[in-house]
């Protein structure tokens, strides 16, 4: 990740097409062979085949964190960004394979028998399993990604809970997401990388994370659908990471060589 963005966004910037309808139906969940997974002695699950699953190799220009209440803007966000072939990761996207490989899982490890019930304890083992092969496939990808947009919103960003210079989130997965990505900016810029407490939430439970946003570039909504307007369409990485080094605010990369 070379740049991130700290967009002040809301869907008159980017009014929902049926686009988004059509590209969410292709992301209808397929059910979960669990056996696709598992390793030579056909009972311990393999983490890395499932991330491979679930996050296919390809390019990610632009990973874009949200809300899930913002699914169908991030999507047109990312269907605009298509069209001037700079590709964007939505990492909510995946989230159905998740829960549908927990759900896997728990029927298989997890269910007492006999019952239609589960066993506490092994249920939340399994899904704080399921939940960190999902946090380490979603750091590789924004590590691999050249800018992170996090899509700033009343959905994301709890206007009620933030405090002065420190905002919150109640999702886990925005203050994840938003936190490794500040220890990718320190690691660059400040060469010191500080450790953070991991977060075990729910989204269900109502806690409230820190959502550090200082190191983003601050961006409105209407400059970022000014920007995209103006690309002509890429066909390189390094035209792509050339465009939005300007769009950051620096200096072309071309004059640095």
């Amino acid at each position: 990740m070379e740049y991130g963005f700290n967009i002040d966004i809301n869907p008159n910037h980017f009014p929902i097409t049926r686009e988004v309808r059509d590209f969410k139906s292709t992301l209808k969940t397929s059910t979960v062979k669990l056996k696709n997974y598992l390793l030579e002695d056909n009972v311990s699950i393999d983490a890395k085949t499932v991330i491979k699953h679930l996050f296919p190799a390809q390019r990610c220009d632009i990973f874009i964190s949200h809300s899930f209440q913002d699914q169908d803007l991030a999507i047109q966000l990312a269907l605009d960004l298509k069209k001037k072939g700079i590709t964007a990761f939505i990492d909510s996207t995946v989230w159905g394979s998740a829960y549908e490989l927990l759900k896997a899982i728990d029927e298989k490890h997890c269910k007492i028998e006999g019952t239609t019930r589960y066993h506490y304890g092994l249920r939340n083992r399994s899904t704080a399993h399921v939940y960190m092969i999902l946090a380490t496939a979603l750091q590789q990808m924004i590590s691999d990604s050249t800018a992170l947009f996090f899509l700033n919103t009343d959905h994301s960003l709890s206007t009620q809970h933030s405090i002065e210079d420190e905002d919150k989130t109640g999702s886990p997965w925005i203050h994840m997401e938003l936190m490794f990505s500040h220890f990718i900016w320190q690691a660059k810029h400040a060469k010191e990388l500080v450790v953070a407490t991991e977060s075990r939430a729910l989204d269900s439970v109502p806690v409230f994370h820190e959502a550090k946003t200082d190191h983003l570039k601050a961006l409105t909504g209407l400059r970022l659908q000014r920007w995209i307007g103006e690309q002509e369409t890429q066909s390189t990485s390094m035209e792509i990471l050339e465009s939005l080094s300007k769009l950051h605010g620096g200096s072309s990369l071309r004059s640095r060589v």
